[in-house]
């Protein structure tokens, strides 16, 4: 609910089941490897988007 909140103010919504795979990857200490764009609007995680 944190990154959700954090998204929320900064006016920058995803879908839910990506703010639970940020959830994840932030307890888990990861690397996100994605190709939506949307993701770079959460600082918290270490992630690499595909282009």
């Amino acid at each position: 609910s944190l990154i959700y909140e954090y998204l929320e103010k900064k006016g920058c919504k995803i879908p839910v089941n990506d703010v639970w795979i940020a959830a994840c990857c932030m307890a888990d200490g990861g690397t996100l490897l994605t190709r939506d764009k949307h993701f770079n609007h959460i600082e918290q995680i270490e992630k690499i988007v595909l282009v």
